[in-house]
């Protein structure tokens, strides 16, 4: 699996490095389907994690990178597919239906939850983050404050050949988002 933006151009270090390991397997000679997945969500993603302890607060950063959210279970099942041989394409491009910003992704969470969700301003964010980062205790670097504008969707529809992936706003909908349990009903 690889990444959705993954090219040896790119602005940060990890689409970088994750275009390199693409092409290592490209020219390997070996059988290869390659995923590129966008945002990959359940309630166990880091980012639906985040929203679910800052939903209290009802602010998040209005992080403008657009993301196609695809469901953990339906990349299971393209891997599934894959292993069967029913995947003909060597690189797929592994998106949801919908494009949203990061911050939209996180607003259906608050909302899911019945808070509101005020967007405080990027540049703010920035800026408190770069002043942080020189600090070994703060866990966000460089590579995260420059993919808060990156975005990562896609137009190919390749994967709809396969499968319908799950909508997010219809997943967030249907799943328990409450803190005494986890479970996925979506």
């Amino acid at each position: 699996m690889s990444v959705l933006g993954a090219d040896p151009h790119a602005k940060t270090n990890f689409l970088k490095t994750r275009a390199r390991g693409q092409r290592l397997v490209e020219h390997s000679g070996l059988p290869h389907t390659i995923f590129r997945p966008s945002l990959i969500f359940d309630v166990e993603n880091e980012l639906v994690q985040l929203a679910l302890q800052f939903a209290p607060t009802q602010m998040f950063p209005r992080i403008p990178a657009l993301v196609q959210p695809v469901y953990r279970k339906d990349v299971a099942t393209l891997f599934r597919l894959a292993v069967d041989g029913k995947i003909k394409q060597r690189v797929v491009d592994v998106v949801g239906p919908e494009k949203m910003s990061v911050f939209d992704v996180v607003a259906a969470v608050y909302h899911a939850l019945g808070y509101a969700c005020y967007g405080v301003p990027l540049c703010l964010v920035r800026f408190g983050m770069e002043v942080f980062a020189e600090f070994s205790w703060f866990s966000v670097g460089r590579d995260q404050i420059l993919s808060l504008e990156t975005d990562n969707a896609s137009r190919s529809r390749i994967v709809w050949q396969y499968i319908r992936p799950r909508a997010y706003s219809t997943w967030i909908r249907k799943v328990n988002l409450d803190d005494r349990s986890r479970q996925e009903s979506a």
